[in-house]
């Protein structure tokens, strides 16, 4: 949505004026990064094994590992989807919110409600916390 040459027309970071204003360019780093660490949480924790005890004890410690592992890879797919959801509620005011589905303009206007519209320069990170308690209260 962001990418001037795939996004079908949509302003350049979502943004009205993109010489000027970062839009959403900031964000899609970070999204970038939360990907990237999601791909490294995913690797098995096998690969870390370290033979203990006769081979006995390195078990229960790899379960634990990877149960943190899968806690902030949850959290970051949660901040991932959050930022999805910011993005789309400006990519559709772009394209004309009355052209989306009476579900979308639900989600949009919940969005918005949490979430006012990037037309300049500001930190998002309340914002995407914001939407964060909006996905785990099931409100969108």
């Amino acid at each position: 949505m962001v990418h001037p040459r795939k996004n079908n027309n949509l302003p350049t970071n979502l943004i009205q004026d993109p010489g000027k204003y970062n839009g959403f360019r900031p964000i899609q780093l970070l999204a970038a990064a939360l990907a990237v660490q999601n791909r490294k949480l995913a690797q098995s924790q096998q690969a870390f094994m370290l033979p203990t005890e006769g081979d006995n004890q390195d078990v229960n410690s790899l379960g634990t590992h990877a149960a943190l592992d899968f806690q902030e890879a949850v959290a970051n797919l949660e901040r991932l989807t959050a930022i999805l959801m910011l993005a789309s509620t400006q990519a559709l005011e772009f394209r004309g919110i009355e052209k989306a589905s009476p579900k979308a303009q639900a989600i949009y206007q919940t969005v918005r409600g949490s979430s006012p519209t990037l037309a300049a320069c500001r930190p998002m990170t309340e914002e995407m916390n914001a939407v964060v308690g909006l996905l785990q209260a099931e409100k969108i």
